[in-house]
């Protein structure tokens, strides 16, 4: 092989692997973080699915954190906006609706309304902690913990943005 015909080559294969570099970085992709707990600021309990949830809609409720369905990981896909799903399940976190008391629920991970949560402006990995409202994506409704209620089992609702109430503020514990 002659020197032009390997530089030619070389010129080839760098073309290419440029090309699939832009393709690859126009293609939206998801980013996972890790593990994580999210509990409410008041409560101090978890975001968890039920211990026997393997259905679509079965409830998002508190627990216990530590306990069974209380570990979550994200994919983000456009800066903070993400889904949100259940690691001992694989199910993600929906909302329902968009008016107030619309239940949030686990349902198979797919791209639908409601399935898209913005968990606030700041990424902070481990070990740091952040409090931050959590919102479907482009509303003004948060994930909401009926009246501050401090059961086990309470179902997690939507609700219109209140910063002033600890039912809509959750600390995400990145492990």
């Amino acid at each position: 092989m002659t020197r032009w015909t390997r530089l030619r080559t070389l010129a080839c294969a760098l073309l290419l692997t440029v090309s699939i570099g832009v393709f690859a970085a126009a293609t939206p992709a998801a980013a996972s973080f890790g593990v994580f707990e999210i509990y409410n600021a008041g409560t101090h309990k978890c975001l968890a699915v039920p211990n026997t949830g393997y259905e679509n809609y079965d409830p998002i409720v508190q627990a216990e954190c530590g306990s069974y369905g209380t570990l979550w990981r994200d994919d983000i896909y456009y800066g903070w906006i993400r889904t949100v799903q259940n690691v001992d399940n694989e199910m993600c976190m929906i909302a329902t609706g968009l008016y107030n008391g619309a239940p949030v629920v686990q349902q198979y991970c797919e791209f639908a309304e409601g399935s898209f949560w913005d968990m606030g402006p700041d990424y902070y990995p481990q070990p740091q902690q952040h409090q931050v409202a959590i919102k479907p994506y482009n509303t003004n409704f948060c994930l909401d913990l009926e009246n501050g209620q401090s059961q086990d089992g309470v179902p997690m609702q939507v609700w219109q943005c209140n910063p002033r109430t600890n039912n809509q503020k959750w600390v995400i514990y990145r492990f």
